[in-house]
């Protein structure tokens, strides 16, 4: 009797997997798959003191049964939306408008705030796609670099103490990085994020370039102090160094969440599991949220020409 079960099982077995098979060789329609609407994808970071800059891009679904080119250029910023920007704590309201690089910002002649412990709200329609909305609390920033001490280069890499007090009454959080300014050397290229280019800088000019390494996100209790060491390879090949940069910003929880999401993503290897980039704009995909900066910085005394 158990002979005669396990001849069955194994021919059912056998069948399905041929099913299954058969099934696999099959051609899948575009009709057959989950139908995704085209929708809006904001992206804002707001801070005190820094101008405000919305990117908004009109997204596709990816098809299914398609490769994308590596270099295929998918980018499509809206020129034609309504983005309107709300200080939920005033009630003031300000429409942003698209500048040369397509960036919605402030009209020229008009002036909005950006302040700590204040609520904003962000609106962006579209008569083609659904309206995405976000909010953002921007930290109050009650906290001081205490102590910064720059290590100089040790072991290829630029590196620096940083003592850090949160002066708040609650616990709060905090990304710091080591930033670099230099001279780039003919020939060079540079990423240009608003614009999603390369530049490639000439023999006729030069300018100076930003670039940081590795930040770090830290949690102090309420009105402790902390000690973090931060560091920056250091770049032999570029002409000059300018300035090295310290920057610490108290960030809100939507900051964090989406950095994180984006470093868990497991970079560009094609094995990786794919992981879901954090968004907090309903109706819509993108980042809404604030920080607020404390930077220090260090000018470097240069090795060979001047900044242009």
């Amino acid at each position: 009797m158990k002979r005669f079960s396990l001849r069955i099982f194994l021919i059912i077995s056998l069948l399905t997997v041929l099913s299954c098979d058969d099934w696999l060789d099959r051609p899948v329609s575009i009709s057959d798959l989950p139908q995704y609407s085209p929708k809006l994808l904001v992206y804002s970071f707001i801070s005190p003191d820094e101008p405000i800059q919305v990117h908004v891009e009109r997204v596709e679904p990816l098809l299914y049964n398609s490769a994308k080119p590596a270099n295929a250029d998918s980018v499509q910023l809206l020129s034609d939306a309504h983005v309107l920007l709300t200080d939920e704590y005033t009630g003031h309201s300000i429409a942003l408008q698209p500048d040369a690089l397509g960036l919605y910002v402030v009209p020229e002649g008009k002036q909005f705030e950006v302040l700590p412990g204040h609520g904003y709200a962000l609106q962006v329609s579209h008569a083609e796609l659904p309206t995405a909305t976000a909010r953002t609390v921007v930290p109050l920033g009650s906290f001081a670099l205490a102590e910064v001490v720059l290590m100089g280069v040790a072991n290829q890499q630029w590196s620096c103490n940083v003592a850090v007090d949160n002066g708040s009454s609650s616990q709060s959080t905090f990304y710091a990085f080591l930033g670099e300014s230099y001279l780039l050397n003919p020939g060079d290229s540079v990423w240009d994020a608003k614009l999603r280019t390369y530049h490639h800088v000439d023999t006729a000019y030069r300018r100076l370039h930003w670039r940081d390494f590795e930040g770090q996100y830290i949690t102090i209790p309420a009105s402790q102090r902390m000690m973090l060491r931060l560091s920056l390879p250091a770049r032999a090949s570029v002409d000059a160094h300018d300035t090295l940069l310290v920057c610490v910003r108290e960030v809100d929880r939507v900051y964090e969440r989406y950095h994180t999401s984006l470093d868990q993503g497991g970079g560009q290897s094609v094995s990786a599991e794919p992981q879901r980039v954090y968004s907090n704009v309903e109706q819509g995909l993108g980042v809404f949220c604030s920080y607020v900066s404390r930077p220090r910085r260090f000018s470097m005394p240069a090795m060979g020409g001047n900044p242009a």
